[in-house]
């Protein structure tokens, strides 16, 4: 367990390979909060499940904060996302009935 915590610090695997991910849409044409384009994508959803995999504690050993906050534009796609009726409401029902679900609910 404490190669996977050790993954997400920084200078880890993992948040290195997050980190270059950020970077590459601080520099891209996307509209804030978005993998691609301006609207919901599919890159987005992709983003939000896999972060919040990670957040959620569905693997032991893996922080579940204070890696995503050092990331601020895979925040805001999480964020975003998250705020999306649809994604809100179901994540919302599920939270309830899994503690898993609770950061995909509060994005």
């Amino acid at each position: 367990m404490a190669a996977r915590a050790a993954m997400f610090k920084s200078g880890g695997k993992v948040f290195e390979g997050f980190k270059k991910i950020d970077a590459l849409l601080a520099k891209g044409d996307s509209a804030e909060g978005h993998m691609v384009g301006g609207k919901l994508t599919l890159a987005d959803v992709w983003c939000f499940c896999v972060m919040n995999q990670f957040r959620a504690g569905f693997l032991d050993g893996v922080p579940t904060e204070g890696w995503l906050e050092e990331l601020p534009y895979l925040s805001k796609v999480v964020a975003n996302t998250a705020a999306h009726p649809a994604v809100k409401e179901h994540y919302s029902k599920m939270a309830v009935t899994n503690s898993l679900y609770a950061p995909h609910a509060r994005g």
